[in-house]
C-alpha cells in the first residue's frame, strides 16, 4: 500500500519546516502526514479558530508542488535561500500557496513528490 513507500513513511514521521511569508516573516512549522495518506497536518502555535481550520490541508486541495525559488516570495529572495531547499504548494481555488524551506534538498524533494 501508500504506507510501504520510502516517501511516504519519512511524510508520516513528520519534518520540520520554515513556513515563509517574506524575507521578514519566517516561521518554523512542522508538517506531518496524518494516517489516512491524504491529509497534511502543519502545526502552528496560533489559536483563533480560523487559524486551525487551516492547520491542515488534503492533498486532493493541491493543484501543484513548484520546487526552487517559483513562487513569488521566493524569487524576491533569490541568493539569501538555498534553491534547492525550497517548495511551494500552490492550491486550487483561493487558498494562498504555502511557501517552505526545508532542512536539505532531500527533504524538499521527498515532501515535492509525496504531495
Amino acid at each position: 500500500g501508500v504506507q510501504d513507500d520510502q516517501d511516504v513513511r519519512r511524510m508520516l514521521q513528520g519534518s520540520s519546516m520554515v513556513k515563509v511569508r517574506s524575507p521578514h516573516w519566517q516561521k518554523r512549522r512542522t508538517l506531518k502526514l496524518l494516517e489516512d495518506g491524504v491529509t497534511v497536518w502543519c502545526q502552528s502555535h496560533k489559536a483563533s479558530s480560523r487559524a486551525k481550520e487551516q492547520q491542515s490541508f488534503s492533498v486532493m486541495e493541491v493543484e501543484c508542488v513548484l520546487e526552487g525559488c517559483q513562487s513569488e516570495t521566493f524569487r524576491h529572495m533569490a541568493g539569501s535561500v538555498p534553491e534547492g531547499q525550497c517548495l511551494t504548494v500552490v492550491f486550487k481555488g483561493a487558498r494562498k500557496s504555502l511557501d517552505l524551506l526545508c532542512q536539505s534538498q532531500e527533504e524538499a524533494q521527498l515532501w515535492a513528490r509525496g504531495i
